[in-house]
């Protein structure tokens, strides 16, 4: 683990045990107990595919008109300034739903076996919520969520994609992209008929996609005034922008029906994003407009939490990170918090009772991805490691640290001004932060079990993009221990931590 937790935990357990369940199905009846037990809220969690922070209304955007998560935001607490752990859906799910970085949950890459699911060990938040009686369920948009990805851990009942192909007399295997992602309005219809027949309080996770791809277009009313070229293809940024819109409002649509269906105990609501989107800026700053990278405009994503055992008008400028939603909401509702876990409980910071800063870890397994094409456009994004104690951030490439950059982020926020050379001192620091935890990986994972993940990823744009393919070549790195004053190009020092760099000669 990468940091110790500080909220009261329970061992771990990776299955519902019966016996809670029991428990937690008496207690709802009142046999459990000499007095009624008092009604419990349920959960909504909403999770948007590839939507930056600062494409939402009450974030500052002037591009994007979001007056629904305006209002959820003014109804309870909006987080200013919240990274993902990851830049690509499966890891970062998996993150914030089980409170741990990627080096704790063990789902590292998209297609690569044996860091491509998460691992049964690890306690998801549908596993807490099952084990005290909440009804759980997810209704998903996109097959990079499916039970593919072991992200059905917990679940009662569990809507999503696992794929469809089709295979010509030659063998080849195409795939009907239509197959593999759907609508928020269609995903929304699912979710609210599953809710209409839910007993008791429920926990409900509903993942909404239509931002990560171009070919999910809104109804004609979000589509006036955007320009075409000749091809047809709407403009990028404004079909984002409007993309946005639509996602708000249907969760607005998500939020009137479902408030009524969870009764006078309340509906506690959590929305935040997998991960963003570099879009035109990170085009024009970074040389890259998709995400699998992990500057701001790729991590920095929304996190607003209302309802029940949450304040009103409240906003938090420190820097919180999603693997936090977990141990919060587990606090809120009563729920056990597992040990070992990454996260810790936000309530702190609303209340002002905790003024210490948070760092904040992310990283991408390019390198070993068998779908991340990206890294032959790309190399110097094979292998990225991010250490935040704000306001200064390393990006750390270890198969490269040449390219390695330092930025501080309260006077750059576009990371566009590399301080790596001038503050040596501060980049040490961090960088032996980062080697404590030891979160590398210089094994290749080997190739996937079920090959045909990576046609579907594929057919979603996970390529890498411009109709990448994955490579068969082994994707092999000379990866040699060196100490953190040496990765720095510093004068060496006996016995300070070490950490892998790729030897090139």
């Amino acid at each position: 683990m990468l940091h110790p937790t500080q909220t009261p935990s329970l061992p771990r357990s990776p299955k519902p045990r019966p016996l809670l369940l029991l428990m937690a199905a008496l207690g709802s009846l009142g046999l459990g107990s000499c007095s009624q037990d008092p009604p419990r809220p349920s959960l909504l969690v909403i999770t948007l595919d590839t939507t930056r922070a600062d494409y939402l209304s009450c974030y500052g955007s002037k591009r994007s008109r979001t007056p629904v998560l305006d209002g959820l935001a003014q109804s309870g607490v909006l987080f200013e300034n919240t990274f993902s752990s990851s830049a690509v859906t499966p890891v970062a799910h998996a993150s914030i739903f089980t409170g741990q970085y990627a080096p704790g949950h063990g789902l590292r890459v998209l297609a690569g076996n044996g860091g491509d699911r998460l691992q049964p060990s690890a306690v998801t938040l549908a596993e807490l919520c099952a084990e005290s009686g909440w009804d759980t369920a997810a209704v998903h948009s996109a097959f990079p969520v499916s039970r593919r990805f072991g992200l059905d851990q917990g679940f009662s009942h569990f809507d999503s994609f696992e794929g469809e192909a089709r295979i010509d007399e030659t063998g080849k295997t195409t795939w009907d992209v239509k197959n593999l992602q759907r609508r928020s309005d269609e995903t929304v219809n699912r979710a609210l008929a599953w809710a209409q027949e839910s007993d008791g309080p429920f926990m409900l996770w509903v993942h909404l996609w239509d931002p990560h791809d171009p070919t999910l277009i809104p109804p004609e009313q979000f589509m006036a005034g955007i320009p075409q070229d000749v091809t047809g293809a709407y403009h990028p940024i404004r079909l984002y922008a409007r993309e946005v819109e639509y996602l708000d409002q249907q969760i607005g649509r998500l939020l009137k029906k479902l408030r009524p269906m969870a009764g006078e105990a309340g509906l506690l609501v959590a929305l935040t994003s997998d991960h963003g989107e570099g879009l035109d800026d990170g085009m024009a700053r970074h040389g890259w407009p998709a995400h699998r990278m992990l500057y701001t405009e790729q991590i920095h994503v929304p996190l607003i939490l209302a309802g029940p055992g949450v304040p009103k008008f409240k906003r938090v400028t420190q820097l919180v990170r999603t693997v936090d939603l977990l141990p919060t909401l587990s606090t809120i509702l009563g729920l056990p918090t597992p040990e070992g876990i990454d996260g810790l409980d936000l309530a702190p910071l609303w209340e002002g009772t905790e003024s210490a800063p948070r760092p904040a870890y992310a990283d991408q397994i390019n390198g070993y991805d068998g779908n991340a094409a990206m890294v032959r456009r790309r190399p110097d994004a094979a292998f990225q490691f991010v250490w935040v104690e704000y306001p200064w951030k390393l990006y750390w490439r270890p198969h490269q640290p040449a390219d390695s950059e330092l930025f501080n982020l309260a006077a750059d926020r576009g990371e566009e001004i590399n301080l790596l050379a001038t503050r040596p001192k501060i980049a040490h620091r961090l960088l032996s932060a980062l080697a404590q935890g030891k979160p590398w990986v210089t094994e290749p994972y080997g190739a996937p079990d079920d090959v045909n993940v990576e046609g579907a990823l594929g057919a979603l744009g996970y390529g890498g993009g411009d109709g990448d393919e994955g490579s068969d070549e082994d994707p092999s790195y000379p990866w040699v221990w060196v100490g953190i004053s040496e990765a720095l190009g510093l004068p060496a020092v006996d016995g300070e931590l070490t950490l892998p760099v790729v030897n090139k000669e």
